[in-house]
């Protein structure tokens, strides 16, 4: 589907690389303070509503941190964990295999893992996207925070989600403008070769909606979709095809089909 429009590529995939990243001037601030901060061992706090890029930001400062020569791992998580569901989560990024279910045990293997990190590199970055800490959880993130060797923080964390933890500092990142929304999504098609594939006022009218970031890449792939099958409009059809190769209310079910396959498929 994007080649027969033109591009290399999806350029409204969810996950964000270096080739799809976007941010306004003021983002950039933000990141520029979260990755100073996490880098000197402070906590932060990334805080906004949902769409407001949180998590692209986040894994953004992890990448950042691991190119200035941290140790750095980003941390996800589908439900909110406890305690021992998010040492489990962390040992599994730092690609450590525990067999105890022992707290404990998790617990030291962690803190061994993050002193030898320490020795090697320096403070470690831990960037934590789990969704609601509950109140287990939330201890140890505070106790990773106040982690310190010789004087010296062992970690840094970028927190999304889960409230405010104490010490950290936060970073309130509003809600995208129409304006930020319209860069983004002109931003991912220039850099896929489709920088003609939607006039101005074709991703005016996709910045308008609700989702912020996400909203607005979920209704340019819907908008993708129907101009790739040509049932978007009849002045849209190739020269000699009478009628859209496929109906608008199956593309649906064709984007589902799509995203099921690997690449190779």
């Amino acid at each position: 589907m994007y080649r027969a429009l033109g591009l290399t590529r999806d350029p409204f995939a969810p996950v964000c690389d270096d080739l799809l990243f976007w941010e306004s001037p003021a983002r950039a601030r933000f990141r520029r303070r979260a990755v100073e901060a996490v880098a000197r061992g402070r906590g932060v706090w990334l805080a906004g509503p949902p769409g407001s890029g949180r998590s692209a930001l986040l894994e953004r400062v992890a990448e950042d941190a691991a190119v200035a020569g941290h140790p750095a791992a980003v941390v996800r998580g589908e439900a909110p964990p406890s305690g021992a569901a998010l040492l489990a989560l962390l040992l599994d990024a730092l690609g450590l295999s525990v067999a105890a279910a022992d707290p404990e045990v998790r617990a030291a293997a962690l803190y061994e893992a993050l002193l030898d990190a320490f020795c090697r590199a320096g403070t470690a970055v831990l960037a934590l996207d789990v969704g609601t800490l509950e109140t287990s959880a939330r201890r140890e993130v505070e106790l990773l925070a106040g982690l310190k060797v010789a004087g010296r923080p062992l970690v840094g964390v970028a927190l999304v989600g889960g409230g405010p933890v104490a010490g950290f500092e936060e970073l309130p990142l509003g809600a995208p403008t129409p304006g930020d929304l319209e860069a983004l999504l002109a931003h991912r098609l220039a850099a896929c070769g489709g920088a003609d594939l939607f006039t101005p006022a074709d991703l005016a009218a996709l910045a308008v909606g609700e989702g912020g970031f996400a909203g607005a890449l979920r209704r340019a792939r819907a908008a993708l979709g129907r101009r790739a099958f040509w049932g978007e409009t009849p002045d849209a059809c190739p020269a000699g095809v009478a009628a859209p190769v496929l109906p608008e209310e199956d593309l649906g079910e064709v984007e589902r089909l799509l995203a099921s396959l690997s690449p190779g498929e």
